[in-house]
């Protein structure tokens, strides 16, 4: 059995995500096919690995600095991953929604100290 990796950092999870060999789906192809596993990411998209390059490309021009704040305009998986990097990296986000968003998303929004409007 193998020993999970053990990280410093829940930002470090992002983009870590396995990739897996479909057998049965792809039987009978001439080539192998392959399934990446983004859902496994730590808010579960792909977009956490967009906000995480965002948020550390801001910071390494000096856009960003230390308890600034970073404004979205989406209530999407963007601004989820957005909220998870802003919490772990000290940053205030607020994030402009649609009025169609769901009151789910709102709450999942809130509940990580998103500002909401």
């Amino acid at each position: 059995m193998r020993h999970p990796r053990c990280y410093d950092s829940i930002l470090d999870v992002i983009g870590d995500t396995p990739v897996v060999r479909l057998n049965r789906i792809a039987a009978g192809l001439p080539f192998p096919v392959y399934a990446k596993l983004e859902f496994l990411n730590p808010m579960g998209s792909s977009k956490d690995r967009i906000a995480k390059f965002l948020v550390e490309a801001a910071e390494k021009d000096g856009r960003l600095h230390p308890g600034d704040l970073i404004i979205e305009n989406s209530s999407g998986n963007t601004a989820m991953g957005l909220a998870m990097v802003a919490i772990q990296k000290g940053y205030k986000l607020k994030a402009i929604v649609r009025d169609r968003t769901s009151k789910e998303k709102l709450d999942q929004l809130r509940a990580l100290g998103v500002d909401v409007h």
